[in-house]
């Protein structure tokens, strides 16, 4: 082949690259983009799909291609070629890969992580069974989280390997151990919290802590080592009776957006009410929107000017100055730059008129969740809801596995198609067990048969 053709070649598939790329940062930007509905992601989804696919065809010349970017140190280089070793079955390359790999570049090895959970083929898990993890633990960071991503199982002593090493960071630990069933392996320091940690790690132990203690003592641990607005409530609550949700539902203090998600997820008719007085908080009334949505299922919408967020090198050089003194740039007309979006309504009287039409639907002492009672069904219900946040998605999965047992994996930060299948995969199972629970009732797990883990939380931890 001539050296025009290997150009030109070249040429075409770090513009196919250029696509992904992008698309890669935009779909992360989006995943923590409430405005959006989780489902409108399968667009920039099928369009990296088509770019990949054009990627494979280009065979050992694409790939050369991508090597060359990965030399240059562009971390999304690193996630296409994991792609493209997975989608072209070469597992034997995709290791060679793994072996250039610099371990010590957190950004590299996340853009491999999420090749890895995208596209790893389920049918070389088999080939992993006796793969000598001990002898590099550093693939750890990459194949931990893929395992529990798939829920398969993994030898429990690597993961004392990849905390010993800190391989990964602790929230991602957290998940990862959880999802494959060894939160009991955890050490005390990993239960210990501070004001300092960030919101999601504290929500991951409290998640972790779940199947290990009650939910009364988990709730006082918190709340004895944290400011009240770092809490993971909503957390808690997944494992709570209906006493302890009324009491999360009831601050001494000032309300806090974990608190409102708790209440949402209580699914408490006495909480619609309280609920609507947070409408009239500027900073609280979105997340009271989702809580009330969470119960009710109303999804009221009214159209509301989302303002452009911007950063300084998206910027001209007189608009940096005055960026930089906190004033934002404006159309020629004086107006922001932003567009309009459908989302929760925050009004109030919007509100009380739908619960005056309604409030006959809902009964005291009964659960609900998008204005059903809460069984699996609705629970997986939820989960495919155009209108449910990210974090009620993670959270009612969570309920789904902790109140009733269930074991098909899903994590609302998939690719949309998976996660369809998935609820589909849900569905299936809510069908077969929902006659063996109580509709809108406070569900748990005999705690009789944890009396093993319980020990395993050590004195103080919780």
């Amino acid at each position: 082949m001539n050296d025009a053709i290997l150009a030109f070649g070249r040429e075409l598939y770090r513009e196919h690259f250029e696509e992904v790329s992008f698309l890669y940062e935009s779909r992360a930007a989006d995943l923590s983009n409430d405005e959006l509905q989780w489902h409108e992601l399968q667009d920039a989804e099928e369009r990296m799909e088509a770019h990949l696919d054009a990627l494979v065809i280009g065979g050992q010349l694409a790939i050369n291609a991508m090597l060359e970017l990965c030399s240059e140190g562009d971390s999304k280089a690193f996630y296409v070629v994991t792609c493209l070793f997975c989608r072209q079955n070469d597992l034997q390359g995709l290791f060679r890969f793994f072996a250039t790999l610099d371990t010590g570049n957190p950004e590299i090895l996340n853009a491999v992580r999420d090749g890895l959970i995208q596209d790893w083929p389920d049918h070389w898990f088999p080939s992993m069974v006796n793969y000598p993890f001990a002898d590099f633990p550093h693939l750890l960071a990459l194949f931990l989280p893929l395992y529990a991503n798939r829920r398969q199982q993994m030898d429990h002593r690597l993961y004392s390997m990849a905390i010993d090493k800190k391989l990964l960071l602790p929230s991602v630990h957290c998940k990862s151990i959880r999802h494959l069933g060894g939160s009991h392996l955890l050490s005390h320091s990993h239960w210990v919290v501070s004001a300092e940690e960030d919101s999601e790690l504290v929500q991951e132990k409290a998640l972790c802590l779940l199947p290990l203690t009650n939910a009364y003592r988990e709730l006082d641990y918190f709340q004895k080592r944290l400011p009240d607005e770092k809490v993971p409530f909503a957390a808690i609550v997944i494992a709570a009776d209906e006493q302890l949700a009324r009491h999360i539902g009831q601050p001494k203090d000032k309300m806090t957006a974990a608190r409102l998600i708790a209440m949402g997820l209580t699914g408490l008719r006495d909480f619609i009410v309280p609920l609507l007085e947070f409408l009239r908080d500027d900073a609280l009334a979105p997340t009271a929107a989702v809580a009330l949505h969470t119960i009710t299922g109303a999804g009221l919408l009214s159209e509301q000017f989302v303002e452009d967020e911007w950063s300084e090198d998206e910027l001209f050089a007189d608009e940096l100055k005055a960026f930089r003194e906190g004033k934002l740039p404006r159309h020629p007309s004086g107006e922001p730059y932003g567009s309009k979006v459908q989302a929760l309504s925050t009004d109030p009287e919007a509100w009380r008129q739908w619960l005056r039409e309604h409030a006959t639907r809902f009964q005291p002492g009964i659960r609900y969740r998008l204005g059903y009672p809460v069984s699996p069904r609705t629970l997986v219900y939820t989960l495919g809801h155009p209108l449910s946040t990210r974090l009620v998605r993670y959270l009612t999965y969570e309920e789904l596995a902790f109140r009733y047992g269930a074991t098909i994996a899903f994590n609302p930060e998939d690719w949309v198609v998976k996660q369809m299948r998935a609820i589909g995969e849900l569905n299936q199972w809510a069908k077969a067990v929902e006659r063996n629970f109580q509709p809108g009732g406070w569900q748990l797990p005999d705690r009789s048969e944890m009396t093993g883990l319980l020990k395993a939380v050590p004195q103080g931890a919780c």
